[in-house]
């Protein structure tokens, strides 16, 4: 569990560019990068009637994970439901045992793509990937309408807080999508190149740069070799037109193609 992500109660972000305001709290950091990903979804705001409400409750949900809280009500795998909390305990309680549950692999689901940050394993013995993942968003869900079950028309809570967590059960699936491309596109999270994806961008890259570039023999211990490599170097550090100039005659000595040489270098 990232426990000492941000150390800060109150932590702020700041805009590299535009930067109109100053710091801002970090929850209006979250809910930006939040509603750009529910536009950006198939399951943008009010899609399914309205929950500007939980676009609320997410964003804070999310600042909670940013600076490290964890809750130790939650339990690894399907343990919410086959180990429920203790009957004894007042509705509330047992309703925030659910909740804590539910929050947390919601967020996993959705940034992290597992069920909870608490198993080494993402997929355990006897179980494959889609049947790990299946079984989790029905605790999920489940966990979440439990909580709802629980408190209605108790007047323990507002009946908004009741309505958020119906609307997150009902939509369990949709909001993990959204936070999935809130982690993908906003935030930069998950994304991975397998071992031969980044060997074949290696090799294009090598057969880009034999293509346009092939190797050429220049004559062992020529005189003009040193001055043209300097110039290479000053001119990569501070481009000017004398030094341009004095590099393409020193080029032609030596046989080197100058307008090659010069792309190189803007290009780096």
């Amino acid at each position: 569990m990232p426990r000492t992500l941000c150390k800060s109660d109150k932590p702020l972000y700041l805009n590299i560019f535009p930067n109109w305001s100053g710091r801002q709290p970090a929850r209006f950091f979250m809910m930006e990068n939040l509603l750009e990903a529910r536009s950006g979804s198939g399951f943008p705001t009010n899609g399914a009637g309205p929950d500007e409400d939980v676009n609320v409750f997410l964003a804070g949900l999310l600042t909670d994970f940013l600076q490290g809280h964890h809750d130790s009500q939650v339990v690894a795998g399907a343990g919410s439901l086959l180990q429920p909390p203790d009957p004894s305990l007042s509705r509330r309680k047992q309703a925030e045992f659910y909740i804590a549950n539910a929050n947390h692999r919601l967020v996993y689901l959705g940034l992290m793509n597992r069920g909870d940050g608490l198993r080494r394993r993402r997929v355990p013995f006897g179980l494959d990937e889609s049947e790990t993942r299946l079984r989790d968003l029905g605790v999920g869900r489940c966990c979440y309408q439990m909580a709802a079950n629980l408190l209605q028309g108790r007047r323990l809570v507002s009946d908004g807080v009741v309505e958020v967590l119906e609307k997150l059960a009902a939509n369990f699936t949709d909001y993990i999508q959204v936070l999935t491309v809130m982690a993908t596109r906003q935030l930069g999270l998950g994304a991975r190149l397998s071992d031969n994806d980044l060997a074949g961008l290696f090799d294009e890259s090598d057969a880009v740069i034999q293509k346009e570039y092939p190797p050429r023999e220049l004559p062992p211990g020529h005189p003009d070799m040193d001055q043209l490599l300097d110039l290479m170097l000053q001119l990569s550090e501070n481009p000017d037109a004398q030094l341009e100039l004095k590099l393409r005659g020193v080029a032609r000595r030596v046989g080197a193609d100058a307008e090659k040489i010069l792309s190189g270098l803007c290009r780096t």
